[in-house]
């Protein structure tokens, strides 16, 4: 699957794209959908990450390709139902690949948090994975032009894990900011990369 995935991750990208230019026509009227384009430069490549985020209500779909020195998609679609205040609980399916590592789909559970925060918006998911015993997540806060997200993933078997954090500043239709990638097992933590950022969103 992983020859697959790296003889077609550009063809994959242009179905991404495609496919976000094509959502709008077939979405319920209520559902939101939006492509982001990101380019990242680091000392040693630039990674060129497409996604898709589409939502209808209680449901989440998101589509990533990233092409960089270890090309990966990701497929995720979410449920959150059940809202408790400013918490919310739901189901998550995900399949992934990317090269050197076998790809696969996983279902596991989501916890959302949203609130009104210092002034801006602030959003977070925290993901459970029981069968690959990982967690995964991913929040952001936004006010005004201002935007910091972070990702990150832990494996709790072998004690794996990895933070990107950005930060950007919108101008219109383009945000330029600056990213990070953090990663380590037990305790022992090393930058990935560290390099500036040019998002757009349609």
């Amino acid at each position: 699957m992983n020859s697959v995935l790296k003889k077609n991750m550009n063809k994959i990208q242009q179905y991404i794209i495609a496919g976000a230019l094509g959502l709008g026509t077939v979405l319920p009227a209520r559902a939101q959908a939006t492509f982001t384009q990101t380019e990242v430069a680091t000392p040693t490549q630039i990674i060129s990450r497409s996604e898709i985020v589409a939502s209808d209500g209680d449901f989440d779909l998101y589509a990533t390709v990233e092409l960089a020195e270890k090309n990966l998609a990701n497929i995720r679609l979410q449920w959150i139902p059940l809202d408790a205040g400013i918490v919310s609980f739901g189901i998550i399916g995900r399949y992934f690949g990317s090269e050197g590592t076998r790809s696969r789909a996983a279902w596991g559970g989501v916890v959302r948090v949203k609130d009104r925060v210092a002034g801006g918006i602030a959003k977070g998911d925290i993901r459970y994975f029981p069968d690959i015993e990982t967690f995964t997540t991913y929040g952001f806060w936004k006010s005004g032009s201002i935007f910091v997200n972070v990702l990150g993933s832990y494996n709790v078997d072998n004690g794996r894990y990895m933070a990107r954090p950005g930060f950007d500043v919108n101008l219109g239709e383009l945000s330029l900011g600056i990213e990070a990638k953090i990663s380590g097992k037990e305790g022992h933590a090393h930058v990935d990369y560290i390099g500036p950022r040019v998002m757009g969103s349609w």
